[in-house]
């Protein structure tokens, strides 16, 4: 089999160690070579790990994607050889006879030659932007768990606010909240803003008489304390945000012409997939990385269904727009304009024409086409003489 790089490492990662594999190609009519070592986990066991890869000259590193253990040993070693990250369903052995040792070995030998599909690493600032986001994201959803939560405090309580306020966390949903979490009445018509005024008195029916017992208001209290400061750290990771996307303001106003995408998503999109799409063949490519391309599952000249998440188009489009085609609104009537002789067709005579009809014409009839009737049949619109 052809060897595609001959000074090939693998890597087996794990929390507390790494097993170290380093084949070495000598040759057609040889055996490869091969040395294997063992790695802690701690900085300067890595730092000895870097510069025993430099001192061996390896051209190729090749490493499952196991956990966040990758991440950094990536970084550190992307500057000085040729990282590749698998996905660790790919490299899968034969059952029996499972190492550390044997796993590094397989790797290496899987490396050598080029039977590994590596995957989608972006650059350094990408990776940046990207840590950023998904914690905003983990963010936004510990925060609706919150509101979730105080919610359902609040039905427990037999308190019916969320059956009156649309937003439990608005102006004058919070500010009763607010108030709920003191040992005194609720003034709804002194916090009721905006529509809310014009049902003060549903209000007060959906509070009841007003008052939670010591717990509840503690337990409310809480909610109300952790969903403000996981607002605050949205709020802090949207900051720094705005510092990190200052190169990427381009194609973040490119994505923002978009229907459907703000500039935070914009911004999250590039933090997934980059700007620069020649890392991908084609759209294709970048949907079937996305997971919003359907696969193969065929046996027996029977294909099984797969079933596909929606939002490939969303990302056909995204492809396009960073590739240099800006976004153009088509219209309201496009497609009625694209398809004029289509949509007009029904409304020609000839349009109520049937088939009788038509091989009636053919055969020298040429009696001019009428259009038939709701309650008509075509053999009776044949039978009955056009008028005139």
């Amino acid at each position: 089999m052809r060897i595609i790089s001959k000074r090939c490492l693998g890597l087996d990662l794990h929390k507390k160690q790494i097993t170290a594999h380093l084949r070495v190609h000598r040759g057609s009519d040889q055996l490869p070579g091969g040395e294997g070592l063992r790695f802690g986990t701690m900085p300067d066991d890595l730092q000895r790990l870097r510069q025993w890869i430099i001192d061996q000259k390896v051209e190729d590193v090749v490493m499952e994607s196991t956990s966040v253990y990758w991440m950094h040993l990536y970084e550190l070693i992307e500057d000085v050889t040729r990282p590749l990250v698998a996905n660790a369903s790919h490299v899968k052995k034969v059952p029996g006879r499972k190492t550390d040792v044997s796993d590094a070995q397989w790797l290496a030998e899987l490396g050598a030659h080029g039977l590994l599909r590596p995957s989608f690493i972006p650059p350094k600032e990408i990776r940046q932007l990207r840590s950023v986001t998904r914690y905003r994201t983990r963010c936004v959803a510990m925060q609706t768990a919150v509101r979730n939560r105080t919610i359902k405090l609040l039905e427990m309580s037999g308190i019916k606010l969320s059956s009156v306020v649309s937003d439990c966390f608005g102006v004058t949903g919070r500010a009763i909240l607010d108030a709920l979490t003191k040992d005194q009445p609720v003034d709804v018509v002194k916090l009721a803003r905006m529509s809310l005024r014009k049902k003060t008195d549903e209000l007060d029916r959906c509070l009841g008489n007003g008052l939670l017992n010591a717990l509840q208001c503690r337990l409310l209290k809480m909610h109300l304390e952790a969903y403000d400061a996981i607002d605050a750290q949205i709020a802090q990771s949207e900051l720094e945000l705005t510092t990190l996307v200052e190169p990427y303001s381009e194609a973040i106003a490119l994505l923002d012409a978009i229907p459907g995408i703000n500039r935070i998503g914009a911004i999250t999109v590039i933090a997934e997939i980059g700007v620069d799409m020649t890392a991908y063949r084609n759209d294709a490519h970048l949907t079937a990385l996305a997971g919003l391309a359907p696969g193969n599952a065929i046996s027996a000249d029977k294909r099984r269904r797969i079933s596909v998440r929606k939002g490939r188009q969303m990302l056909v489009l995204i492809y396009h727009v960073l590739s240099g085609k800006p976004y153009t609104d088509l219209g309201a009537t496009f497609y009625d304009e694209r398809d004029r002789a289509r949509a007009v067709a029904p409304l020609r005579p000839e349009a109520g024409c049937s088939r009788l009809q038509r091989a009636a014409g053919e055969e020298g009839d040429v009696t001019p086409a009428r259009r038939i009737g709701p309650h008509e049949s075509p053999v009776d619109s044949l039978a009955t003489p056009n008028p005139g």
